[in-house]
């Protein structure tokens, strides 16, 4: 039997999950910009100008009752620190730290500085490690250092290479992860720069695990461009977060073409050490289409942050550092900004069927805990007025339950099934699939818990985008 946890979302990012399908079509969904806000931050202040460096992470602040951003600027031969505060994740503060008055001439933002150039840091939540709960990972001078915090803003960060993780051999530009419960809990991707002159490769992805979050237990490569990219694509970073059932990767795409620019792929993982890029190879995130025209903010590259994306109401936000040039481009004018794009809940990718030629998707068999199952989907002109027979019906989702044996089991078939006539998130992120008994009555899962089962979706018009089931311990939680 499969080894998946239907309590939490299971995603049709990939095929992991899919005993066999058909008639189907996988659609890699991008996030939405929130062009009325955007850009939500840019560079007004002194220590700040002519550019936002690196959007670092953003967090959910409960001592705040908010959002929490970390940011890093470029001043004078250093690396500055900075951070900002929203109540509502839209509209963003600089609080006044007094940590720094002395480096900006008066109150200021500024958490701290480092006395070199550093590159795209991580910062980590670790509620685990109660003696440095905040673990922040960055590259200076051909090295990896991780300085740690217990509340998010005062920082002891090592100051020589000496007390680094990494010594030379890595290229700049990496993320770190942290994995709860994994061999090695601690990562950074990177780039191997032996590994990638070897393959005649300017940038790859190699993984770094680390036990301690002290010393570097394993390097291996993990991702590498390859046919189908084409010579002039490199894979500038990645980073990564856990969500639900799955690590999910951004991978920064870069163009060498005239102008350059760059764009974000997704890679989805089981165990962080095998890494597929999502199918088919769509952008996830890219700039505008008419960027250029427009004069977008964003026209030359886009990069989210290395944090998770952050659940507000029904979407994820996605918090994202946007620039009109990039990487060589003759034109760059260092001039980054962040913004904000909202995606759908659970809406990374979705299986697609069409009006004319319904399909199906079955899942691999696993243990079922009992309760109700949750669809996240979206039904297209699903209108049952005036039909007697629900295959008329111009779009539909709907589900039946299959035993170990791969038989219909009685009472839970496509004909008892409560289907779907709309978009779930209308009422909610996801939605209540049941099937009815004799008496008319909804039926959920509970009669079923502790067998093994498969699930078997029928679409029409439709897209689906992950399942769940929900028992009342879920319930429960997600109420409290």
């Amino acid at each position: 039997m499969h080894d998946l946890d239907p309590t939490q979302s299971q995603l049709f990012i990939d095929d992991h999950i899919i005993a066999h399908q058909t008639l189907l079509q996988r659609v890699v969904h991008q996030p939405i910009r929130w062009s009325r806000v955007n850009p939500i931050l840019t560079p007004d202040m002194p220590w700040e100008s002519p550019s936002l460096a690196f959007l670092i992470a953003v967090y959910a602040d409960e001592d705040i009752g908010g959002y929490r951003a970390w940011y890093m600027t470029q001043q004078s031969g250093h690396s500055v620190f900075c951070t900002a505060v929203s109540a509502d994740g839209v509209d963003w503060t600089r609080p006044d730290l007094d940590f720094c008055r002395d480096f900006a001439g008066g109150p200021n933002n500024i958490m701290f500085t480092f006395p070199a150039a550093c590159d795209q840091p991580t910062i980590l939540r670790d509620p685990q490690d109660t003696e440095r709960p905040w673990k922040i990972v960055f590259y200076s001078v051909g090295s990896y250092y991780v300085g740690h915090s217990t509340d998010g803003l005062r920082w002891t960060v090592p100051q020589n290479p000496d007390q680094a993780l990494t010594a030379s051999g890595y290229g700049d530009r990496g993320t770190a992860l942290l994995a709860p419960g994994a061999d090695e809990p601690y990562m950074v991707f990177t780039r191997d720069l032996e590994d990638a002159r070897a393959h005649q490769l300017v940038r790859c992805i190699c993984r770094l695990g680390s036990h301690d979050a002290r010393t570097v237990s394993s390097s291996t490569m993990v991702l590498r461009p390859d046919l189908e990219d084409g010579p002039d694509v490199e894979f500038y970073q990645m980073s990564a977060f856990r969500y639900e059932s799955v690590y999910v990767g951004l991978i920064k795409r870069y163009f060498k073409t005239e102008p350059t620019f760059s764009d974000i792929e997704l890679a989805v993982s089981r165990d962080t050490h095998t890494w597929q890029r999502v199918r088919p190879r769509q952008a996830f995130f890219a700039p505008p289409p008419n960027a250029r025209e427009i004069g977008a903010f964003d026209m030359g590259t886009v990069c989210p942050a290395p944090s998770p994306p952050i659940r507000i109401g029904d979407a994820l936000c996605f918090y994202y550092y946007g620039s009109a040039s990039f990487h060589g481009d003759r034109f760059m004018t260092h001039d980054r900004c962040f913004g904000i794009a909202k995606l759908r809940v659970d809406g990374f990718a979705s299986l697609n069927a069409s009006k004319n030629r319904p399909g199906q998707v079955t899942t691999r068999p696993f243990m079922c805990p009992g309760g109700k199952l949750m669809l996240n989907g979206l039904v297209y002109g699903g209108n049952l007025w005036g039909y007697d027979d629900l295959e008329e019906a111009d779009g539909y989702l709907r589900a039946e339950v299959l035993d170990s044996d791969g038989q219909v089991i009685p009472g839970f078939s496509r004909h008892n099934a409560r289907p779907l006539f709309k978009d779930t998130v209308g009422v909610g992120p996801v939605s209540e699939h049941a099937w009815l008994d004799a008496s008319g009555l909804p039926r959920d899962l509970s009669s079923l818990q502790d067998r093994h089962i498969a699930l078997r979706f029928l679409l029409r018009s439709a897209e689906l985008y992950s399942f769940r089931i929900e028992t009342d311990r879920d319930a429960l939680r997600s109420a409290s």
